[in-house]
Formats: C-alpha cells, structure tokens, sequence
C-alpha cells in the first residue's frame, strides 16, 4: 500500500501505520489534499514539496522536520501546528491570521 493510500483510509490510520513505522521518511510530494481533513495527523519527517493543501484542516498537526517547500497552504480552515524544523520555503499561504503555530 502506498503512503497516500494508506492517508486516504484517515488519520488514525496513518498515525497507527507511523507509530508502528517511525524510521520511514514518506514523501507525499505533489500530492492534492485540497480541503483535506488532517486535524491531528503526524507529519513528522514527510516529504510534501509541492503537495497542495489549499482549504485543508490542519488542526494539531505534527509537521517535525517536514518539508513543505513549494505547498499551497492558502485557505487554510485551521492551522494549528507543531513544526520545530520544519522547510516552509517558496510556500504559499494567505495572510490572514493563524490561529495558533506550536515550536
């Protein structure tokens, strides 16, 4: 099964399927989560340069040592994240307010 499939199945999934797989570095790159439901995903260490995350709920989200390089992160509907180490260059995001960025 791959990374965006085992996504696809929800949240506590992928975070089951992490816990149980923590030296695995996934790449989710150029994948489309636009209006995604990710409220309390852990990102920790994944890959998503160019991912498009436009609209998505990102409520309590682990994003340790992720790589958001070139993600749109516009229209966010929460943003509530944990992301000490975390490559956000050339990403794109809105200029409204974030509700909360965890370090």
């Amino acid at each position: 099964m791959g990374y965006l499939q085992i996504l696809r199945t929800g949240v506590q999934s992928w975070n089951k399927w992490r816990e149980a797989n923590p030296d695995v570095k996934p790449s989710l790159k150029g994948v489309n989560l636009k209006l995604a439901n990710l409220s309390g995903a852990n990102f920790e260490d994944v890959d998503f340069t160019g991912t498009d995350f436009k609209g998505a709920y990102l409520k309590n989200v682990n994003f340790e040592r992720a790589n958001l390089q070139d993600v749109d992160l516009s229209e966010y509907r929460t943003f509530e994240i944990c992301c000490p180490q975390v490559n956000i260059s050339k990403a794109l995001y809105s200029l409204k307010p974030i509700s909360k960025v965890l370090s």
